[in-house]
């Protein structure tokens, strides 16, 4: 019988032909592994990638809110020495968290930071040779340094438990019959019951009434002044259609004119015309003129009771003139304020 020819060559052929075959399903070739390597390398690649840009992208937000905030309050301290506030006359005091080395920490130091506990807020105002600070010494009455509030400025946090600054009676303030008060502040949620939460405030001779209050009810949000002579107390309450709102920042302005004393206690909310005007009642000939200090954020008469009225609340500026400014010069403080802290002013 003929044996047939193997062809080892046609083998060959099938072997290599076999090869270039795709894989059947669930045994991969070679290539198939080689190709699925390579994609995986090239993902963790492109991840890597994908992380670092994120990452560059949150640096860069981060670093731009710090651009951002570093550029308002630049624009909010040039805007304070282009103002007309120190050019005023008869400015007592000027307290502005938004000025340089305005405050000095419990450190003692004057390169304050977020979070820091606040010692002292010096007063900026250039007309005296002699600057007023507010103070408080003791740890327990230290209020905090909030870098960014309202607009993205600076402001001062009081907790309305025990935080307040006060500077000592002098002749600066012994006590002017006639004032304009301008102060930038929010109330906040958590100010304990009382008729006269207290922002500003000096202690008058009696037990009971101050020299001088501005201040707001904790229940309704009602702002009130309070003046004091020897026998008579004045009181402005605002209406409930101009109460404050928690959480948000206001200009509250206050004049008293000893001379015109029909309607001479007057109090505005975020604006210095009539349209914006709270209230108005007669004023005192005089005010009760005393050795007392000037207290920020709460109220302490003579005698040493009625000492918790304490404000939990954000305050950001302070302006006090010992006379009625006019119209124009109300009008003009008033704009500054509202454009320096994100205030709207009609």
């Amino acid at each position: 019988m003929r044996l047939k020819k193997f062809n080892f060559l046609s083998l060959r052929d099938t072997e290599t032909r076999h090869e270039s075959l795709p894989a059947l399903r669930g045994t991969p070739s070679r290539m198939s592994m080689e190709h699925t390597g390579k994609f995986k390398a090239f993902s963790l690649v492109e991840l890597s990638i994908v992380i670092l840009i994120v990452g560059l992208l949150v640096a860069g937000i981060s670093g731009s809110k710090k651009l951002i905030n570093k550029s308002k309050l630049a624009a909010a301290r040039t805007l304070s020495q282009s103002s007309e506030v120190a050019s005023i006359k008869n400015l007592i005091f000027w307290l502005d968290a938004a000025k340089e080395n305005s405050f000095i920490n419990s450190s003692s130091s004057r390169a304050i930071s977020d979070g820091d506990y606040v010692q002292s807020w010096i007063d900026g105002n250039q007309e005296l040779n002699k600057y007023l600070i507010f103070s408080t010494s003791t740890a327990t009455t230290y209020p905090i340094y909030r870098k960014t509030s309202f607009n993205g400025l600076p402001t001062v946090e009081f907790d309305g438990s025990n935080d307040f600054l006060s500077t000592p009676n002098t002749s600066r303030i012994s006590q002017p019959n006639n004032f304009s008060i301008f102060i930038v502040f929010a109330p906040l949620a958590g100010n304990a019951s009382d008729t006269r939460v207290s922002i500003l405030s000096k202690s008058g001779s009696s037990t009971s009434n101050p020299a001088y209050q501005i201040a707001f009810d904790s229940s309704n949000m009602n702002p009130s002044v309070v003046v004091t002579s020897d026998s008579t107390t004045q009181i402005s309450y605002s209406n409930s259609s101009n109460t404050l709102k928690k959480n948000v920042p206001t200009i509250l302005t206050v004049t008293h004119n000893s001379i015109t004393t029909a309607s001479g206690l007057k109090a505005y909310i975020n604006g210095a015309t009539s349209a914006f005007q709270l209230g108005s009642s007669s004023a005192l000939s005089s005010i009760i003129d005393n050795s007392q200090p000037l207290d920020i954020a709460r109220y302490v008469d003579k005698s040493g009771s009625n000492a918790n009225r304490f404000c939990k609340c954000y305050i950001s500026e302070i302006i006090m003139y010992d006379r009625v400014l006019d119209d124009e010069e109300l009008s003009a403080i008033t704009k500054y304020l509202g454009r320096k802290w994100g205030i709207s002013i009609s």
